[in-house]
């Protein structure tokens, strides 16, 4: 680890005291609510507080159907077993469709 990442820095230690003090005074937080409630808040800073609020979306997830693992697929064969699944999809509509007409 470089050395400079062991030594405390002033300005960052007096960054992160005045941002507290910010976050920390009630008039702040009542403005801020403020904004938010009246749409005004940056889109950057209201999808923070919500990260903060109820987490970050998953980045990833795992891709299965039944026990047939796709997450080694490439895109072009995601997308040949897409296109074979809405075909199966289909023909099961059809069939319901024509069971329904009879």
């Amino acid at each position: 680890m470089p050395y400079h990442y062991l030594v405390p820095n002033p300005r960052q230690n007096a960054a992160q005291s005045f941002c507290q003090s910010l976050i920390s005074s009630p008039k702040y937080r009542a403005d801020l609510r403020v904004r938010l409630e009246e749409r005004t808040l940056h889109p950057a800073i209201e999808q923070m507080i919500w990260h903060y609020a109820v987490g970050k979306p998953v980045a990833t997830m795992d891709v299965t159907l039944h026990d047939e693992d796709l997450t080694q697929l490439s895109n072009t064969e995601l997308a040949e077993r897409t296109r074979q699944l809405l075909g199966k999809l289909a023909q099961i509509e059809d069939s319901s469709m024509a069971g329904a007409e009879s």
